[in-house]
């Protein structure tokens, strides 16, 4: 689930500020932001973090930095939920992301982030240029 907590309108597009509770093999998949350098902050928890070749686990208080063109992912692989606060500089892409991915939750269960179909997937790496690995190239 993400939380924007700073909006990139208040700062003119200069950063975006989101909140995320990840549950227990929760992530992210691995991708490469073409035009954004991306900052995490464990407040609690751990997460098994790629950033480029390196794989490495960050504990609540660690700080880990992706610039621009590095291939990074994140996966919760503890018992916890944990919670991660991240910055996207600049901000309004990654922001407007965030806000795409959110769906509504099913009967009963959490709110779930990411597309309900490969077509969206799609439209959503073209519109905000990433890089995936495993969706196919892009026509």
């Amino acid at each position: 689930m993400y939380t924007v907590k700073v909006s990139a309108t208040t700062t003119n597009g200069s950063f975006g500020f989101i909140e995320a509770s990840v549950p227990p093999g929760a992530g992210s998949i691995a991708h490469v932001h073409r035009r954004t350098d991306e900052s995490f902050y464990l407040v609690s928890g751990e997460l098994e973090f790629l950033d480029g070749d390196r794989t490495f686990t960050a504990r609540s208080g660690d700080f880990i930095f992706v610039p621009r063109g590095n291939r990074h992912r994140f996966t919760n692989t503890g018992l916890h939920t944990t919670k991660l606060l991240f910055v996207f500089t600049p901000g309004r892409r990654r922001e407007t992301l965030c806000r795409r991915w959110r769906r509504a939750p099913a009967r009963g269960g959490p709110a779930s982030v990411g597309p309900e179909s490969f077509e969206q997937t799609r439209e959503v790496i073209e519109r905000f240029d990433l890089d995936v690995e495993g969706v196919p190239e892009l026509p």
